[in-house]
């Protein structure tokens, strides 16, 4: 029985890594249903804020990677009409997936074009109708989807929402009878082997994973660290610089702390790297204004790390499985006082809780039900209403 055919569009895919979350949760989902599912994705020929081409890759064909995805890599003018059309007739395609809802490329003019041809239509809004992303940019955003819900442009199409929270922003926007599905983000496959990083007391070293723009919170995170009273701390930024401007005052502020910390900016890891990176340092330090998954929270409980991050993402009650805490924004005051407690935590602790962090993963990446539910995205069933 041959495999289905699904058509994936967006705008960053592998060897891009600077995209982030959308990129990682794009190549987890193949990685793991590519035994059941042939996958094609279109997408640029160039990663994130980067203008230089891939090197060593055909613009405008298919090519297979590792997993058994074949991508095309498109450059400007990226998805013409001509293109749309040669692409939809290369293959018999059973469903077209469209990863976000801004771009217009591979999102509007995707969704506007395969919804003529009444093929089944899959959009998955990746956290962009979170509240805190809808506050970037909102006079970009928000009058579009006001015209997209008023003209009905998402009207018969099947929304991929990660969690419930996700399900309950999609119908604040397309209605309470939009068609939706929820499969949760897949988690990088296979296990790492744990490397252990002593921990003296009075000695804390963290690392800040992520773009550095608003929304992920940075320059919270330095504030933070200039309110220690405590000095031995070391956080070590790694991202790219999405916002200049933001980024400047960050790096304008850690050159004027005062206490006796450092910190560090480095340029982004790439993927294969990032466990490393990890478990070079104690612990996850994200102060995150929003995540729709947060791929690097897990990514640290795979390098069995703990993590200190807000209370801004799926991942809650952290400090009663004892791998890590997350912290209400409102309260700069806790987070200060969950770095002094790591900060002078002893060897043995810190162990135990890496430990645990190792467990976490062990137990969200062996979860089959996750694996169910992704596929089910992709069988003949309708969203639920």
């Amino acid at each position: 029985m041959s495999r289905p055919k699904v058509l994936m569009f967006i705008d960053w895919y592998l060897p891009g890594f600077r995209a982030g979350g959308p990129t990682r949760s794009c190549a987890n989902l193949i990685d793991h249903l590519s035994s059941d599912i042939s996958f094609y994705i279109v997408t640029r020929n160039c990663d994130y804020q980067s203008n230089s081409v891939y090197e060593g890759i055909e613009t405008g064909e298919w090519i297979e990677r590792k997993s058994g995805e074949k991508v095309m890599y498109l450059d400007e003018p990226y998805l013409t009409q001509e293109r749309l059309h040669k692409i939809s007739d290369s293959q018999n395609f059973a469903v077209v997936y469209i990863h976000g809802l801004f771009s217009s490329n591979f999102s509007i003019k995707t969704i506007r074009y395969f919804k003529k041809l009444e093929t089944r239509l899959i959009v998955a809004p990746r956290g962009m109708l979170r509240k805190g992303a809808l506050a970037l940019k909102p006079w970009k955003k928000l009058p579009y989807l006001y015209l997209a819900r008023i003209l009905g442009w998402y009207r018969t199409i099947i929304f991929h929402a990660t969690d419930e929270q996700e399900s309950s922003d999609i119908r604040k926007w397309f209605g309470k009878d939009a068609d939706i599905l929820i499969a949760p983000n897949l988690p990088k496959k296979g296990l790492t082997r744990q490397v252990k990083k002593k921990k003296p007391s009075g000695g804390l070293d963290l690392i800040f994973a992520g773009r550095i723009a608003p929304e992920k919170n940075l320059l919270y995170a330095i504030e933070v660290l200039s309110r220690l009273k405590s000095k031995g701390v070391r956080l070590q930024v790694y991202g790219a610089e999405y916002d200049k401007e933001y980024g400047q005052r960050c790096k304008n502020l850690a050159a004027g702390l005062t206490n006796g910390n450092l910190i560090e900016f480095h340029e982004p890891v790439r993927p294969e790297m990032m466990t490393k990176v990890l478990q070079e340092n104690h612990a996850l330090f994200l102060p995150t204004k929003g995540e729709n998954f947060g791929h690097i929270i897990l990514e640290s409980f795979m390098a069995s790390r703990p993590v200190v991050i807000s209370n801004e993402t799926p991942w809650k009650e952290l400090d009663s499985e004892g791998v890590g805490y997350d912290i209400d924004l409102d309260h700069p005051e806790l987070f200060v006082k969950v770095l002094e407690q790591l900060l002078e935590m002893d060897d043995k602790e810190f162990q135990e809780m890496c430990s645990k962090a190792a467990d976490k993963f062990k137990s969200f990446s062996s979860d089959q039900e996750l694996i169910r539910a992704s596929k089910t995205l992709f069988s003949d069933s309708e969203g639920q209403n």
